[in-house]
């Protein structure tokens, strides 16, 4: 039997923030929100995220254990609104990471998606923010599983068209596996590359 026939997808709320920021940061750490810490992602990050009523927001679980989570936000204006509501807890957080070369370069990094979300073709449809697997349940197809649900939920519950995604990192293994979803390639900067999907 496949592995992945064990799990369970659902929509993750409040009781979920402790296990999916703590996936969050390990799966994800040089993620800006990740180098800010767990703390950030817990208290500050993921009570945003729920609170966006407009916002996919999943998990796939078996036995009450999260294994993994996507989300997916159409709202572009999503991460100004966290820095405004969180302006001082961002620049506490900042202030304690700051002696980190990533958390630098993930700066410049922010400043370049802001400029690029601007200009982006599919601006208005979904954006795949974040998708990530415990590495214990990784290559039993839990991120195809996730990605898959929640463009469903799109297609059914919502009203768009596109949905879009960038990537952390120009590897070959993540470009192909987004092209296997039906994702085609758009536009590279640097180390991101940005991938959309008509709907």
């Amino acid at each position: 039997m496949n592995k992945s026939s064990f799990y369970t997808i659902k929509e993750f709320d409040k009781k979920d923030i402790s296990q999916i920021s703590k996936i969050h940061k390990k799966s994800l750490p040089n993620d800006f929100c990740s180098i800010l810490g767990t703390s950030f992602l817990k208290n500050n990050f993921y009570k945003e995220i729920i609170n966006d009523k407009s916002a996919i927001k999943l998990c796939i679980e078996k036995d009450n254990i999260i294994y993994g989570f996507i989300i997916f936000i159409n709202d572009k204006k999503y991460l100004s609104k966290i820095v405004y509501k969180h302006f001082f807890h961002l620049i506490y957080y900042s202030i304690k990471n700051i002696y980190k070369v990533s958390f630098i370069l993930y700066l410049f990094d922010v400043i370049k998606i802001v400029y690029l979300k601007k200009n982006f073709k599919y601006e208005n449809g979904y954006e795949l923010s974040y998708v990530a697997v415990k590495e214990i349940a990784r290559k039993n197809g839990l991120g195809s599983m996730l990605i898959k649900k929640g463009l469903e939920n799109i297609i059914k519950n919502q009203n768009s068209q596109f949905c879009w995604v960038k990537t952390l990192t120009k590897t070959k293994e993540t470009i192909i596996f987004y092209e296997k979803l039906g994702f085609e390639k758009y536009h590279q900067f640097l180390e991101r590359t940005y991938l959309y999907k008509v709907l």
